[in-house]
């Protein structure tokens, strides 16, 4: 099943949804569409306990908004994203794909992010899952108004290769990460909206939630990502924190989902 949802300024948001069971709406991370997700084989791993629901976030995929090629033609900051649209597609997706029925919502890193700021801001879900959402980062402006300048020259690809460095990948990761790097590289003009949604994270926004949160994170991952799980924890009413068994920023498939099934189901 697969259809359209339209955002509060008009913008068409593409989804889809596959699985049989309680809906569950998945959010994707920075820089990517569908295709090219890390969700994606979890998606198939969920699959079997949940309806679940994927879209391509605003500009990306088959969804509408993209202003890429107005930034490379000068508007610069101008044409980023607003963050709050991110909030406002999410709900439309819901209303779309889970009419009258709240869903479970998960989003892995910066979709996590926007999946806490849908939560602070009263978004229909019945329990959120997040996986290290970022929050609190250093020399964000600093490192927009780099990115900005990038995409601006037409440097994509190295826009993504600075971000990955900015969010703490080891360098010899990033160096075997070319093809993803360039499948991204269009998508590098989206990357200070993420930016801009983590800095609306505050301890007074999280406060404001009134949704069970599990927040995750890998045992192998490095403190700063631990700790980003680690703030929903202290600071949102009613969460828990648990750190499973993974690598770098991630965890595997079967282990995450099978913790996103027994927190959503309960």
């Amino acid at each position: 099943m697969s259809g359209t949802a339209v955002s509060r300024d008009g913008t068409q948001i593409a989804w889809s949804a596959a699985g049989d069971g309680p809906p569950l709406v998945v959010i994707d991370p920075v820089m990517v569409d569908r295709g090219l997700s890390p969700n994606s084989s979890l998606a198939k791993e969920l699959a079997s306990s949940f309806t679940v629901i994927r879209y391509d976030r605003r500009g990306k995929g088959d969804s509408g908004g993209d202003l890429g090629r107005e930034l490379r033609g000068g508007l610069g900051r101008e044409a980023m994203i607003d963050p709050q649209t991110e909030v406002e597609d999410l709900a439309a997706v819901i209303d779309a794909a889970s009419p009258g029925v709240a869903p479970v919502v998960f989003g892995l890193s910066s979709g996590g992010s926007i999946g806490v700021l849908a939560a602070s801001e009263g978004v229909s879900m019945s329990a959120l899952v997040v996986m290290e959402p970022p929050s609190n980062l250093d020399d964000v402006g600093e490192f927009i108004a780099r990115c900005n300048s990038l995409v601006g020259e037409g440097r994509d690809s190295e826009a993504v290769r600075s971000f990955l460095a900015f969010q703490g990948m080891p360098e010899e990761v990033v160096g075997e990460m070319a093809d993803f790097v360039d499948a991204c590289a269009p998508y590098a003009w989206t990357i200070p909206v993420d930016l801009r949604v983590t800095e609306m994270l505050t301890p007074d926004a999280l406060l404001r939630m009134d949704v069970p949160v599990l927040a995750v994170g890998s045992a192998a991952s490095p403190p700063q990502l631990q700790e980003f799980a680690e703030f929903v924890g202290r600071h949102v009413p009613r969460s828990e924190v648990r750190l499973l068994d993974g690598d770098w920023h991630g965890i595997p498939d079967d282990v995450l989902a099978a913790a996103i099934a027994e927190f959503g189901m309960r």
